[in-house]
């Protein structure tokens, strides 16, 4: 019977979650702060790190013993899904550290901590599943998914620690497309998975506050403008198999007003919580679209 693990994919999964027990349990330099405030920033840390070690120690079991595993190895997918999967390493590593130094913050850490500790642990958290993929028969670790994370860290840390503020923020959209009827274990079976699964539903938005650029008064706090990218006919992450089934794949720009929800004024709580949460989503508005083919308007998009 073959081992659902190779020896060599568990020794270095544990090297990993011993190098993360050991991040939560080193405790930063907390200067003049109180025992009580250090005792929270422990908190965090080691929940943070018993939240890592129970995703990574479920997510083989559940995602990966579908898959043939081998040895250890790389496997180049940079020309894959016309990239959109690059786009979606890169979302997730900026939404991810988001949130992380949200949560720092929030604990009691100083800016520049809180900088630190957020990009360390969003690299370790996206950039462990690269672990399994390394292991994977049918994939390989990926450097381009790792430089893809690395770059949504950054452009979020770089903002942060430069502007005190996110003036360029990563964006989300889905629109629904009939491409998974072709391949739906691999596009998705259901809604769920193709909003994650299917790169021909998905766009991704760079969103830029024109206020915070521009400076002009009379200009709305909450208005952005947005550029975004897509690809579409894509059956496979591979163009040629695309296109030997009769699609052939082709990139989408986009031009958009957006809004700024995180901008929008409330006493709430709740609601701020809840537009800073909503806000990783690109409001529909009217869009231009430019492709090889046509550009197009779209009165909501």
């Amino acid at each position: 019977m073959k081992q659902l693990f190779p020896c060599s994919f568990k020794r270095c999964l544990t090297k990993v979650l011993i190098f993360v027990c050991q991040l939560g349990l080193i405790s930063p330099s907390f200067g003049q702060q109180d025992s009580l405030q250090q005792k929270n920033l422990k908190k965090v840390l080691l929940a943070e790190t018993g939240l890592y070690v129970v995703s990574m120690a479920t997510l083989g079991p559940m995602w990966y013993s579908k898959f043939d595993k081998s040895h250890w190895h790389w496997f180049d997918d940079s020309g894959e899904w016309l990239q959109m999967d690059k786009m979606g390493h890169i979302f997730a590593g900026y939404q991810c550290s988001k949130l992380a130094y949200e949560i720092h913050c929030y604990s009691g850490f100083s800016k520049k901590q809180a900088l630190l500790w957020s990009s360390l642990a969003s690299f370790v958290a996206v950039g462990s599943i690269e672990i399994f993929d390394g292991f994977a028969e049918e994939w390989g670790a990926s450097v381009s998914d790792l430089c893809a994370n690395t770059f949504g860290i950054g452009l979020f840390a770089l903002q942060e620690g430069l502007f005190d503020k996110q003036i360029i923020k990563l964006k989300y959209s889905y629109h629904y497309t009939n491409f998974h009827v072709h391949r739906p274990e691999l596009l998705g079976k259901n809604h769920i998975e193709r909003l994650i699964k299917d790169y021909n539903a998905q766009q991704f938005w760079l969103s830029v506050n024109l206020h915070d650029i521009l400076h002009w008064e009379f200009l709305p706090k909450c208005l952005n403008i947005s550029v975004g990218y897509g690809a579409t006919n894509m059956i496979s992450g591979k163009p040629e198999y695309s296109i030997s089934q009769g699609f052939i794949p082709y990139r989408r720009f986009f031009i958009s007003p957006d809004i700024d929800l995180e901008k929008i004024k409330t006493r709430s709580k709740f609601l701020r919580s809840a537009l800073k949460v909503l806000n990783a989503i690109k409001v529909p508005m009217p869009t231009m679209e430019f492709n090889k083919h046509k550009t197009k308007f779209m009165w909501i998009y």
